[in-house]
């Protein structure tokens, strides 16, 4: 498949080149008998590609290619998803933790784990068409959350993974379509903080068991106890080792 037969993706060519661009996505190409191809259908999202530009020469003109972000569903509207409202965490400036209400959306393989009894910091799970996810159309359960950063985007992303057909097949009964469930193993030991820093440390390294050192750190030890051994022992210690 062409770059040119490709949707979501929006082309710019120079007059005199083959083809003449579209104002939503993809371009009508013709061969070179002047009849226009027919586009090839494809699976592949392309909305999560970030905005990219790029020149290459074709029979002495310039065509530019450039990924439309998010402005193509390729996504079905009446497809089915879960969204989730999830307790979080905010660390504040004064270094303490304030309680967030988000609304996200939940792929279907994280559903199930839930299903299984996974700990999840899920309060409520309401299953609804994507259409009316992007809408925001949702019960008051939701009321008091806030929607996440790049919602519509995440809820087309969290909807491909119910389109599966393991989804399809064993997951959709989880949460029936319309319904809201509330009776998930929920618990927030380990707390979401949004805005958390993860800065690693050489402490953070995890030391391997002396069973399987490849390092050579029994032997030095070793070492470092004889060296502590001999300061000790003075000139006893000396002469041991000029004996040995």
């Amino acid at each position: 498949m062409g770059p040119f037969q490709r949707l979501g993706t929006r082309v710019e060519t120079h007059p005199l080149a083959f083809g003449t661009c579209q104002s939503r996505g993809g371009c009508r190409r013709e061969d070179h008998r002047g009849k226009p191809l027919q586009p090839q259908k494809s699976t592949r999202y392309t909305g999560l590609i970030p905005y990219i530009q790029h020149a290459m020469p074709m029979n002495g003109s310039n065509v530019r290619v450039s990924a439309l972000y998010g402005e193509q569903w390729l996504t079905p509207e009446d497809q089915y998803l879960c969204v989730g409202l999830a307790h979080c965490f905010e660390k504040a400036d004064d270094g303490k933790l304030v309680d967030r209400l988000i609304i996200e959306p939940i792929s279907a393989n994280s559903l199930e784990a839930m299903s299984h009894g996974a700990k999840t910091s899920f309060l409520h799970v309401f299953s609804l068409l994507l259409k009316d996810a992007i809408s925001k159309t949702l019960p008051s359960e939701f009321d008091d959350g806030v929607f996440c950063d790049e919602y519509e985007t995440r809820c087309d992303a969290a909807a491909r993974t119910w389109m599966r057909p393991r989804a399809v097949d064993d997951l959709m009964d989880i949460v029936p379509l319309g319904m809201v469930k509330s009776s998930f193993n929920y618990d927030t030991t380990d707390m979401r903080v949004l805005n958390f820093d993860n800065i690693v440390r050489d402490d953070d390294n995890i030391k391997q068991d002396i069973s399987i050192d490849v390092y050579g750190r029994k032997q030095e030890e070793d070492n470092k106890k004889r060296g502590h051994g001999d300061a000790q022992g003075g000139d006893d210690g000396i002469d041991s080792l000029l004996a040995a």
